[in-house]
């Protein structure tokens, strides 16, 4: 089981975006976002695991504490839900593709940080 690692920096940035760990708000240019725990803990799982493919199981292990069923969709539209919160073409996703047969995988480069200022 991969897990969500304990938090050990305040802010993440990856692409266009800072995550505040704190205040658990998606900061995007001049604008901020306030997360929901399923979607703070979806982007925590992506921004500690970028560049792995993370497959269903893991993602429903790590988000739900529960396996997913093999025609369960919640996976989907949790992805889905935080894609659109990272402003992604549903179409075209660019920061988290689908791996077909396999998972979901965060493209973007990720920088933690102690202090927005760094």
């Amino acid at each position: 089981m991969v897990e969500i690692a304990p938090v050990a920096h305040r802010f993440y940035r990856f692409a266009q975006f800072t995550l505040d760990t704190l205040s658990r708000e998606l900061h995007f240019k001049n604008e901020k976002e306030s997360l929901s725990g399923a979607d703070y803990n979806l982007l925590m799982l992506f921004l500690t695991h970028p560049g792995a493919v993370l497959t269903r199981e893991i993602i429903a292990e790590n988000t739900r504490g529960r396996d997913s069923a093999p025609l369960d969709r919640f996976i989907d539209v949790h992805v889905s839900r935080l894609r659109q919160r990272l402003r992604e073409d549903a179409r075209q996703p660019q920061l988290i593709k689908t791996i077909r047969g396999q998972g979901y995988i965060l493209t973007a480069s990720v920088e933690a940080i102690s202090d927005v200022r760094d």
